[in-house]
Formats: structure tokens, C-alpha cells, sequence
């Protein structure tokens, strides 16, 4: 596969691998996108944030280095018991973190990518969910004028 140029390939390619995963994980739904409301539990939702290119050469035909930035919403579930309901999350969310590091290509969508930071908590959607946040920041050059 060639290296993903736009901010929908790379997410595109992290959804689909959640997707591939979701099963092992015990996980209702993934979706493209954070959603308003969460109806099943445990839920991924794969989030793009941004795209951040840089010129690294010289004149039209230079390259350009690409970093991407996307959230994993990981929903575990309405809280109950608080302290149980952080640590199963926060279990998920190192599962999850290692399936997806497994991969630092995602399948040669990137020249390198990983999870760079996890933050747990708690939201608001419709009740309140005890949920991770993870960022995953992935790279690719790409030459301008091709």
C-alpha cells in the first residue's frame, strides 16, 4: 500500500483496523467519527484531528514531511463503581494501545505511527461514561508537484 497523503486515508486506515480488532476486544461498535451519543458499550470511535505538513526541500518539487493526529475515544461504559470502572477502562486502553503499536506502518499507510498519549476520565454522552482518549500521531512525506 502506498503512504496515505490526506488526513481521511490515515484515519480511514486506523478505522478499519479497530474494525479488524473489534471483535477481540469484546467491542460493540467502532465508528468513524465521535459520536453524541454512545448506545453500546464497550465503543471505539476513531476521531481526525489534524494534518501538519512541512516544507523539508527546496523549490516546487521539494518534499513534504506529514503528521497526523487522530483520537481514540475508547467508551467503556456508564459508571458505576468508579474505581472498578477506571481500571477496567484503563485495561482496555493498554490493550488497545499495544494492538495498535503493534503495527508502526499501519499496514504502510505511514512511515512511522504510534499512540503518543493517553488520558483517562470521565464524559458526558447522554449518561455520564467513564472513557480514554488516546492520541495517535502518525508521519508520511510526501513530494510537492507530483
Amino acid at each position: 500500500m502506498t503512504q496515505g497523503t490526506y488526513l481521511f486515508d490515515i484515519a480511514s486506515a486506523l478505522y478499519d483496523k479497530m474494525v479488524q480488532g473489534a471483535e477481540g476486544f469484546g467491542l460493540a461498535k467502532v465508528f468513524y467519527g465521535d459520536q453524541e451519543l454512545i448506545p453500546d458499550y464497550p465503543t471505539v470511535a476513531i476521531e481526525p484531528v489534524f494534518t501538519q505538513r512541512e516544507l523539508t526541500g527546496a523549490g516546487g518539487r521539494g518534499f513534504t514531511d506529514n503528521i497526523f493526529e487522530i483520537y481514540v475515544f475508547i467508551y467503556f461504559g456508564q459508571i458505576g463503581d468508579v474505581q472498578k470502572s477506571r481500571q477496567d477502562t484503563d485495561a482496555l486502553s493498554k490493550d488497545i494501545q499495544q494492538y495498535l503499536n503493534q503495527d508502526v506502518t499501519l499496514g504502510g499507510v505511514v512511515i512511522d505511527g504510534s499512540v503518543t498519549v493517553e488520558e483517562s476520565g470521565q464524559m458526558r454522552k447522554g449518561a455520564q461514561l467513564q472513557v480514554t482518549r488516546l492520541t495517535w500521531r502518525g508521519m508520511t512525506k510526501t513530494q510537492r508537484g507530483a
